[in-house]
């Protein structure tokens, strides 16, 4: 019990009083950020966010869902800064939250966002269905948390490599 305790007060103060939003630099200043299990479009979106222009070196820290999170940046959680809400998708929330103006990313925010909050109505983006489709795909044919991330951040990197700086709207 007074382990359990001394563990808790020191998971306090080093996330500087912060529990819900608590960021640890490790001596490498390697961050690390952490979420629940159940990847989707959204999520492997952040994911490859944050390793490619938030933080390269951080490591991804999947908690079973419901667990409480002892480290990191929580990121698509219930009670996470960074999260998905009525109107915004966490890879926006990322966006928004680091500032981030790139023109490209901005346009792959609007397709994760036509995917994850447009979810009941009809598509806006043409190239949204195709982008859903391949992570559907992703998902089924992965082994375990890391062969998912790594196949899904491949196919977000040919993703940004090849987005246009103009969208296609459905029905052009």
């Amino acid at each position: 019990m007074k382990r359990a305790l001394l563990i808790i007060i020191y998971s306090i103060l080093s996330c500087q009083f912060s529990i819900i939003n608590c960021q640890l630099t490790f001596s490498k200043g390697e961050e690390v950020f952490s979420t629940w299990e159940g990847f989707e479009v959204d999520k492997l979106a952040s994911i490859w966010l944050i390793k490619r222009f938030v933080a390269p070196d951080a490591s991804i820290i999947v908690y079973p869902k419901g667990e409480i999170i002892t480290r990191g940046v929580q990121f698509d959680t219930p009670h996470s800064k960074i999260s998905r809400q009525f109107n915004i998708s966490t890879f926006e929330s990322l966006i928004t939250h680091y500032k981030i103006d790139d023109k490209k990313l901005l346009n792959l925010g609007k397709l994760i966002h036509d995917i994850e909050i447009n979810i009941w109505e009809r598509k806006v983006y043409q190239e949204s269905r195709e982008i859903e489709e391949s992570i559907i795909e992703i998902l089924d044919r992965g082994e375990d948390n890391d062969e998912i991330i790594n196949t899904s951040n491949g196919y977000f990197d040919r993703l940004f490599t090849n987005i246009s700086d103009e969208l296609e709207l459905v029905g052009q």
